[in-house]
């Protein structure tokens, strides 16, 4: 998993986020915070420039991208700053791949949040359940307005990119296996 930390501008209590509303159409007291804005500080991948700024939709297709130019492993780390609509700066660092890694900064919070919530379950006592660092992360990630739909189909994309790709890998194995073997059955071979 990759590095979280709010930026020194951020609002660190989501409740001094002003985003508590008792009338919230959703019927919860507390209103959720969307994603307008990304800059990326910097990246290892070459699909984004540093110091580039975008809107969070095209960002977060981008990044679905240059997770995919990663099937076989490995990662580009990319350091981001999230600005959300009420202002709030969430910076961190994402590490774009397929087989585990992440594809947008959507997919990095679902992560934080599911691995708390496994936590929860498979070891109760963990430390970071317990650490004030993480509890305040996974609180302030809670109160973000993001689309897990997108999570599911992005990660859907990445399963599929990776199957072809070992599809294509065991293929190309087998065709120069084959080439070996029709080598040495070939008719020059067998006069020896």
């Amino acid at each position: 998993m990759s590095h979280s930390t709010l930026s020194q501008n951020s609002i660190t209590n989501p409740l001094e986020a002003s985003n508590v509303s008792p009338l919230h159409h959703s019927g919860s007291s507390t209103m959720k915070v969307s994603p307008r804005t990304v800059l990326v500080n910097w990246s290892e991948s070459n699909r984004f420039k540093d110091d580039s700024e975008m809107d969070f939709e095209t960002f977060e297709g981008i990044a679905l991208q240059a997770a995919l130019d990663n099937p076989e492993g490995g990662y580009d780390k990319t350091n981001i700053t999230v600005t959300f609509d009420n202002g709030h700066a969430h910076t961190c660092r994402i590490d774009l791949g397929c087989g585990g890694n992440e594809i947008g900064f959507t997919d990095h919070c679902v992560q934080v949040l599911d691995y708390a919530e496994s936590l929860k379950v498979t070891d109760p006592t963990h430390w970071y359940l317990n650490n004030q660092n993480h509890i305040d992360l996974v609180t302030l990630v809670n109160t973000y307005q993001l689309d897990r739909q997108l999570v599911v189909l992005g990660r859907t994309m990445v399963l599929e990119k990776v199957k072809a790709v070992q599809t294509q890998k065991e293929a190309e194995k087998q065709a120069a296996s084959e080439l070996r073997c029709n080598e040495l059955l070939s008719p020059k071979m067998l006069r020896r």
